[in-house]
């Protein structure tokens, strides 16, 4: 089919209601959920959404929208292969117009049918030329992914590629701020450790760090946790905490 379908410019008041959620949402993971939210209102015949992402190794579904159950979904997981797998290797989009007649994905279409999914469109979402998930559509009859259908759905992709690239962002900027705390304690314990060292055998900060990595070396032990002994045994009163 070309041109432009009979259903593409009944999409322009919901996509411009998309727009003006996106903007007024402050967290990027809310947004995430609107997004997910409007794709099963604004594209024909209500599909549900789910956008699957790979986070430390691992598959998994940060939103999820509609009738047919996120089971659809976490079944590609499980499966080791799927629609939006193959969809985030190749970063090329999957269409099944009909599951039942599909042979690929090793029993994934048989688990897909019985959760009452009859359709799918997985389109990979990429940032900065790099693969980060994938949107995935699950149609609730077969042929409900025609041309004009996969165009409205690409509307969806790029802010639904920004969104993901934020999620995982933060969650990085998280991680790291955690790291910098624990790398902080870590640092003020074993500042600790030196002052007790230098002020119980009267030397200085390099011999009492260098008295800490021997410890650590000889015992098999992390540096914090044998800094923070020390400390303990200060704290318990022992006389000679080195």
């Amino acid at each position: 089919m070309s041109g432009q379908g009979p259903e593409e410019p009944e999409t322009t008041p919901g996509l411009t209601e998309l727009a003006a959620l996106l903007l007024s949402v402050e967290n990027v993971e809310e947004a995430l959920r609107h997004l997910a939210r409007m794709a099963v209102v604004v594209i024909p015949d209500g599909p549900s959404c789910g956008i699957t992402v790979l986070r430390d190794g691992r598959f998994t579904t940060v939103v999820y929208s509609g009738s047919i159950p996120a089971s659809v979904d976490e079944a590609q997981y499980e499966h080791g292969d799927g629609p939006c797998l193959e969809a985030m290797r190749t970063g090329s989009p999957v269409v099944v117009q009909d599951l039942a007649s599909e042979k690929r994905w090793d029993g994934f279409p048989a688990v897909a049918l019985a959760a009452g999914a009859h359709g799918v469109y997985a389109h990979p979402l990429e940032a900065a030329g790099k693969v980060l998930g994938a949107l995935n559509l699950y149609a609730h009859e077969p042929d409900l992914f025609p041309e004009p259908v996969q165009r409205i759905a690409m509307h969806f992709v790029e802010p639904a590629a920004v969104l993901l690239s934020g999620v995982l962002r933060q969650i990085g900027q998280a991680r790291l701020i955690d790291e910098l705390r624990s790398g902080m304690s870590s640092r003020a314990v074993i500042d600790q450790a030196i002052g007790i060292i230098m002020a119980q055998r009267h030397c200085g900060p390099r011999e009492a760090l260098a008295m800490l990595r021997r410890i650590s070396n000889d015992r098999n032990v992390k540096l914090r946790e044998v800094a923070a002994g020390v400390v303990q045994a200060v704290a318990a009163g022992r006389p000679d905490a080195g």
